[in-house]
């Protein structure tokens, strides 16, 4: 009978080591310590720890500089990627596929931060250009979808700005300074869209954009025009916000075209 006890106090202590093993694996944090201008997200010696973050395993990325990371290509996550939350910072993102749950850009209240992406193919759950801090979102082409919300200028300490140079963007749902006021977040519309697919597209968040269009909170890009609209032709079934160059624009437009095609030619 003894041996059993000691055999069973064995048995509890390993699995309580492998219980424990399992939650200071479950959150770690990752801080950016690059140097070098362009290194990659995906080589771990410019992490400390060593290594690389995971959503799976709900690891957090901090970036405090602007020789912040690229990522090039490949696939990479985090839980949470946190841009600007003890110092400014800056991430690029070229190609691939990169997901998280949060962008939480300009992450913290007095700091600054900048994500860029002229590229690929993306997800996560909240894009937030300006968290609690100074956040901006500079989208030129590639896919981010949204699954829960976008939030520009999400706390009152925050200012927030999402530049749609290019690109898709696509949410169920959207917010501009929900939990402040005055002229602390934008969305500035050129050559990128804006999709928004949630259940309440028309009833709701048609409206709260037409607002945000008449607070001066939606603009579009010098020579365009702005478009906001529910189930157009272009974007069936979706509240879509986009912008369509003014006449003047399209007449440089098509003349850069035909200098394009006369020296091809």
């Amino acid at each position: 009978m003894k041996s059993k006890k000691v055999n069973m106090m064995k048995c509890i202590g390993m699995i309580t080591m492998v219980v424990l093993g399992v939650q200071v694996s479950v959150a770690a944090t990752y801080t950016w310590i690059g140097t070098e201008a362009g290194a990659d997200w995906l080589n771990p010696a410019n992490w400390n720890p060593n290594g690389l973050p995971s959503r799976a395993a709900s690891d957090t990325g901090y970036i405090n500089t602007v020789t912040g990371p690229v990522f090039y290509d490949g696939s990479g996550s985090c839980h949470a990627l946190e841009i600007g939350q003890t110092g400014e910072g800056r991430m690029d993102i070229l190609g691939g596929t990169f997901s998280a749950t949060g962008f939480d850009v300009g992450s913290a209240a007095g700091f600054k931060g900048t994500l860029n992406v002229y590229g690929g193919t993306h997800e996560c759950r909240y894009l937030c250009p300006g968290f609690r801090g100074d956040g901006t979102v500079n989208m030129y082409d590639g896919q981010i979808t949204v699954t829960g919300e976008i939030r520009v200028a999400y706390y009152a300490t925050a200012i927030g700005f999402l530049n749609l140079e290019g690109g898709l963007i696509t949410s169920p749902g959207i917010s501009i300074a929900p939990r402040g006021g005055g002229d602390i977040g934008s969305i500035l519309v050129k050559d990128g869209v804006l999709l928004i697919n949630g259940a309440n597209a028309e009833s709701v968040l048609l409206p709260r954009l037409q607002g945000y269009i008449n607070n001066g909170w939606i603009t579009s890009a010098d020579g365009y025009e702005l478009v906001l609209e529910f189930n157009g032709d272009k974007y069936p079934g979706v509240t879509a916000l986009y912008a369509i160059p003014e006449p003047a624009t399209l007449a440089l437009l098509a003349a850069g075209l035909m200098g394009v095609i006369r020296r091809r030619g």
